[in-house]
């Protein structure tokens, strides 16, 4: 039975200490806790785009799943569920959601990336990773 195909899913930061943990893991091979939330169909080994949201608004590294997210149970984000992340690489430069959605403007999930973590279309998978200088 073949594999099923790697996937590559969006998770968020919102803070300056989101950023330099990114940064920090990225410079030094680390791996990253398991505080990042993910879609809950994402699997190990799945590939991740970090974004951070406003006021940087621009996806800023890469990664892959460490493990099989897991979901929370209590506190903030219960109900949503978290991975550790490995392999974290930055961008060369940010690339800013405005020039995503002048890349992929029938992508609606770039239109509200508030709605938590999704997939990146498959069909899209290759030309996003190039926009981001990965591809």
């Amino acid at each position: 039975m073949s594999e099923a195909p790697r996937r590559i899913y969006v998770c968020f930061g919102e803070t300056v200490e989101h950023l330099e943990e990114l940064q920090r893991c990225a410079k030094h091979g680390a791996h990253q806790g398991d505080w990042w939330t993910v879609n809950k169909n994402a699997s190990e080994h799945d590939g991740v785009v970090f974004y951070m949201m406003a006021p940087l608004s621009s996806f800023v590294a890469t990664g892959t799943i460490a493990q099989k997210p897991r979901p929370v149970t209590s506190g903030e984000f219960i109900g949503k569920y978290r991975a550790s992340m490995a392999n974290i690489a930055m961008l060369s430069r940010p690339v800013h959601l405005h020039e995503a959605k002048a890349k992929f403007p029938d992508w609606s999930y770039l239109r509200a990336l508030h709605n938590g973590s999704q997939p990146v279309p498959v069909a899209l998978e290759d030309q996003f990773l190039e926009l981001l200088g990965t591809g």
